[in-house]
């Protein structure tokens, strides 16, 4: 269920300053720290809301830099029934396929930015948890299978003791374009 003072404070926040922007001022950082101060939530509580608003269409973003967004009206009663309604949508989490489809469509729902390094991260905290539960996750070891895949698209100019994430990092970064070909290359592995 979603907390409703938290719900109502950011849309309250966000309603009174989508028409009324200001670079420096109300940014979307200003929203969210507006938020996390007035209802005590942390702001990854507060972010995930902005982005399943953001999902539902009732946010729409105006401008990336800064990070602004306006907000279509609606009674704050119907806004909580569409949000109960989106998130008790259950999605599976225990197929490593599935989880990486899902980090694709909305990676900043999983990673703290939309970067190869934090991907990394979160797939090595993610290995570490079916480590310790021993049953019920599957394809895990296809990110080692992903590896092999990647030295000859790479002609073989790594070493072969080399990850993913090296080989990807050492290629493209570790910024969002690195993201973007690790996704690239894992589709191109899916499909072989």
């Amino acid at each position: 269920m979603i907390d409703q003072k938290l719900l109502r404070t950011l849309y309250k926040l966000l309603s009174k300053h989508s028409d009324n922007w200001s670079k420096e001022i109300t940014g979307i950082d200003f929203i969210v720290q507006e938020t996390h101060k007035i209802t005590g939530k942390p702001r990854t509580d507060v972010t995930h809301l902005i982005r399943m608003l953001e999902d539902m269409e009732m946010l729409v973003m105006k401008s990336k830099s800064p990070l602004i967004f306006t907000v279509n009206p609606i009674p704050l009663e119907k806004l909580d029934e569409k949000l109960v309604k989106v998130s008790s949508v259950s999605f599976r989490t225990d197929d490593l396929f599935q989880l990486l489809d899902l980090i694709e469509r909305r990676p900043g729902m999983f990673l703290f930015e939309a970067r190869l390094d934090f991907l990394y991260v979160y797939l090595s905290g993610y290995s570490m948890a079916v480590n310790s539960q021993q049953d019920g996750f599957t394809n895990l070891s296809k990110l080692d299978e992903f590896s092999q895949f990647l030295h000859p698209v790479f002609e073989n100019k790594y070493s072969i003791t080399m990850t993913w994430f090296a080989m990807l990092i050492s290629e493209f970064g570790n910024g969002e374009k690195g993201l973007e070909m690790f996704f690239h290359y894992f589709w191109k592995f899916r499909l072989q």
